[in-house]
Parts: C-alpha cells; sequence; structure tokens
C-alpha cells in the first residue's frame, strides 16, 4: 500500500489574504476616491470653460462664471458627488427652447426684454435708453446643448478606472510582501 502524505502551509497565503482585506476597507478606498473626484472636478472646469468660450470680439461673456461653481461634496466613506448648481450650467448643458432649434416666446407680457449693457441687466428702470441699453423683441432663439456633463462623466469613469488600477496594484504588492515575510517566518 502506498501512502501519500502531504503537508502544506497556509500562513504566506493567510497572510496575503489578511494583509488585502485591511488595505481594502472603504476607509482606504476614501483616498483613490477622492483623488478621482478632485481630478474630474479640473476636467470639468476646463471643459466648462471650452464650451462657453469667448465672443467674437476676442473677450469672456459677460455671464456669471458657472466654471467656478462646480464642487466635490463627500457622500461617506467612498463616496465623491462632482456637482455644479448653477441655473447657467443647466442652460448651457441642456441648452433651451427645444435644444436650441426653438424660440423662447414671452409668457407673460407682449415683448421679451434684452439688455445690451451691464447696467440693464437687473431689469428695467426709468433711466434706460430704448435701443441703446436695451431691446424689446417677440422671440429670440434659444442656445443650442454644449453636453459639458455628457463629456466629464466619461471621462470620470476613465480617471476612477486608472485611480483604482493603481489602489488595487499597490494593495496586493503589499499583499505580497506581507505573504513573503509570513512564509519567510515558517
Amino acid at each position: 500500500m502506498i501512502v501519500i502524505r502531504a503537508r502544506v502551509d497556509t500562513a504566506s497565503a493567510r497572510a496575503f489574504v489578511a494583509t488585502l482585506k485591511a488595505e481594502l476597507t472603504p476607509e482606504k478606498v476614501d483616498k483613490p476616491v477622492e483623488i478621482a473626484a478632485f481630478k474630474t472636478l479640473t476636467e470639468a472646469v476646463i471643459q466648462t470653460k471650452a464650451a462657453i468660450g469667448v465672443r467674437p470680439d476676442g473677450r469672456r461673456w459677460n455671464i456669471e462664471k458657472p466654471e467656478n461653481k462646480w464642487e466635490v461634496v463627500k457622500g461617506g466613506p467612498g463616496v465623491r458627488i462632482v456637482r455644479n448648481l448653477s441655473k447657467v450650467m443647466l442652460w448651457l448643458d441642456q441648452g433651451t427652447a427645444n435644444a436650441g432649434t426653438g424660440f423662447i416666446y414671452p409668457v407673460r407680457k407682449k415683448f421679451l426684454f434684452v439688455p445690451l449693457r451691464r447696467a440693464a441687466a437687473g431689469g428695467w428702470h426709468s433711466g434706460l435708453k430704448r435701443g441703446v441699453d436695451y431691446v424689446l423683441v417677440l422671440r429670440v432663439r434659444g442656445i443650442r446643448p454644449r453636453r459639458i456633463v455628457q463629456g466629464v462623466r466619461l471621462k470620470a469613469a476613465q480617471i476612477l478606472k486608472d485611480e483604482f488600477r493603481r489602489f488595487v496594484q499597490a494593495a496586493i504588492a503589499k499583499a505580497k510582501t506581507a505573504a513573503a515575510a509570513a512564509e519567510g517566518r515558517a
């Protein structure tokens, strides 16, 4: 009768699994998520500035600066929300009046008030000159959607994937080191 006895030392495997388990907790995952969130924030600001562009005379549009309204909010361990609560951002991203193919008509009055100068931006008052500071129009064409968030979302997925790849590779390297140390002790 032939008997084969096999003895396996699992100390190195247990050390590998224990180290990997300790490295992949939500608190430790929080760091690469935060890095990815701030890289996404940077990308969102860049794409928003590019979508707004400049006026034909080379100056910036005189609107609220939606690129400065991007923020990162912590939703919990391992959760970050990159958002922009600006109304202007909503209009830039989704467009107005049937995605820019339609017109905006007055709802409460007969004409739309369109300011031409900064003095008229706050609305009509008695010191304004018609045709110089403002004009009244029957309709205006909507703006086309810039789809900024859609592009940022795609870029964010790639950024997060890259950050997690680095994070998991580092965790596996630490676990391999711990396994090798445990094997050396055995």
